[in-house]
């Protein structure tokens, strides 16, 4: 037998994570394919949803198969959503929002950081 009995709490604990991602996985992809779909070529398309579906997870299995390592993952999902969520959203939210030059300024300026970020972060982690 492959699974021995001192090793059921490990196994049952990787099968209920195993269950968690797979159940997960379109509910955190949906939010992307609904942007996705915005574009306008494509947005009338019969089957655009499931073309950008397979799309974005021929990507991410491609990313995963690519980079060996699981910390590296680790590093690119942090250093990526980090960059993403507090500096390239919020600037581009601000730098359309604001009417003013000193706003729109502020918002192109904290964007660019956030790439800028994104860039090197990135860069540093799979350089290593």
């Amino acid at each position: 037998m492959c699974i021995r009995d001192s090793n059921y709490p490990v196994t049952a604990l990787c099968l209920m994570l195993v269950m968690v991602i797979v159940l997960d996985y379109p509910i955190l992809l949906f939010p992307a394919v609904n942007q996705a779909l915005k574009y306008k070529p494509l947005a009338g398309m019969q089957y655009s949803r499931h073309m950008w579906s397979v799309l974005f997870t021929v990507v991410i299995l491609a990313v995963v198969m690519l980079i060996p390592d699981l910390e590296d993952v680790f590093g690119l999902g942090g250093s990526l959503g980090i960059s993403i969520h507090c500096y390239v959203v919020p600037g581009l939210i601000l730098f359309k929002t604001q009417h003013t030059i000193g706003g729109r300024l502020l918002g192109g300026a904290i964007a660019m950081l956030g790439t800028s970020i994104l860039v090197v972060s990135t860069f540093f982690i799979l350089a290593k």
